[in-house]
């Protein structure tokens, strides 16, 4: 099929949004020509047209229900000729209704087939970026001979193990669906980063980052276990930078302030800044947050440590580089993301991870 105008509709947090990296690369790749439209939560967009994975972005606040009319009736100033819809609810596929599409495609559920000409199976058995993939499965040949390529037992299976789980030796990420952005190249955040280099007298091929912050309080790391894994990799000779947003000071600060000569960078970069960073270093230390993910783009080492969500819900950091911590409990998961509190009240998920096991980890990552 021929498509001049594509409308992607994923209003996800930032972190979730990355994993649609696979999907944008191919749907570049298929329509080279194509104007690309990402319909995204506010504050999430800019880094997709950087990186020139989208032409164009519609942006809203979730928080502001009006906002919702105004998005619809500037999308439906455009006719276009395919409309993908990873994002599946109620509000998300009326939209996709009351717009102009040739195609539209969306995932199958018993009383969307109204909205939809084409539907597909969400393959939860695979990771979120293989199913995100699975939507072009009607329209790529390609995409549609790799799941059917795909046995029992096959790499990707998500695992429901509850135990530290290596996905470096478990997964390797073909090219078609690979998150990888070759031939990266954002001149304004290479001055960016050049400053602060200078600046902070950063030594970037032995530079290792920490994340210590997450939306959700059960998904953070304790501070003591960061602090005492950073200070360890000093000893071995590593600079560490502590990263993350404004809303992540808190933990930043903290954490910059418990490891001497840490470099705190919190609010210092925008996204594609960090990007930059990221592909200047030698390591990422972080929580099952969207700075991990941000690391699949350039493939960086990372540590993710997750706590109380499992690998079988399929978040994982989609790399080839990566080591996940988990300790074995049988109260995991207790929901689909993090919350504000542990539902039991012991936060042993993320309690128990022990510094000294995570290091052996990093060292593993850094010998490679």
């Amino acid at each position: 099929m021929d498509a001049k105008q594509v409308l992607i509709i994923q209003t996800a947090f930032i972190g979730d949004a990355l994993l649609t990296v696979p999907l944008l690369k191919r749907v570049r790749a298929l329509y080279p020509d194509s104007k690309l439209t990402l319909l995204c939560r506010k504050g999430v967009g800019n880094i997709f047209v950087r990186l020139k994975l989208v032409d164009s972005i519609v942006e809203f606040d979730k928080s502001k229900t009006s906002d919702w009319g105004t998005i619809q009736s500037q999308l439906s100033q455009s006719s276009f000729d395919l409309i993908l819809s990873p994002h599946q609810s109620f509000r998300s596929e009326m939209l996709v209704r009351k717009l102009q599409s040739k195609i539209k495609i969306g995932y199958k559920k018993w009383w969307n087939f109204f909205i939809f000409d084409q539907t597909v199976d969400r393959p939860m058995q695979y990771p979120e970026s293989l199913r995100l993939m699975s939507l072009l499965s009607p329209i790529d040949d390609e995409v549609r001979s790799f799941f059917e390529s795909l046995q029992e037992g096959n790499q990707f299976l998500n695992s429901d193990s509850q135990t530290t789980v290596n996905f470096t030796r478990e997964v390797k990420i073909p090219e078609l669906v690979s998150p990888l952005i070759k031939n990266l190249k954002l001149d304004a955040e290479e001055t960016v980063i050049d400053k602060l280099v200078k600046d902070f007298n950063i030594q970037t091929y032995r530079l290792i980052l920490f994340a210590p912050g997450s939306v959700w309080a059960t998904k953070k790391w304790t501070m003591s276990g960061f602090s005492e894994l950073a200070k360890k990799l000093q000893e071995s000779g590593y600079q560490i930078a502590v990263i993350g947003s404004n809303a992540e000071r808190g933990d930043c600060d903290a954490l910059a302030k418990a490891v001497p000569n840490a470099v705190n960078l919190c609010g210092e970069t925008s996204l594609s800044e960090s990007l930059e960073l990221m592909r200047r270093s030698a390591l990422l230390v972080s929580n099952d947050s969207g700075a991990a993910h941000i690391a699949s783009l350039v493939g960086l080492k990372t540590i993710s440590i997750f706590g109380p969500t499992v690998l079988g819900l399929g978040y994982r950091p989609w790399n080839n580089n990566v080591i996940v911590n988990q300790v074995e409990l049988k109260c995991r998961p207790c929901g689909l993301h993090g919350s504000d509190k542990c539902p039991i009240g012991t936060h042993e998920c993320m309690k128990n991870v022990n510094a000294t096991n995570v290091l052996i980890n990093a060292e593993k990552l850094l010998s490679r």
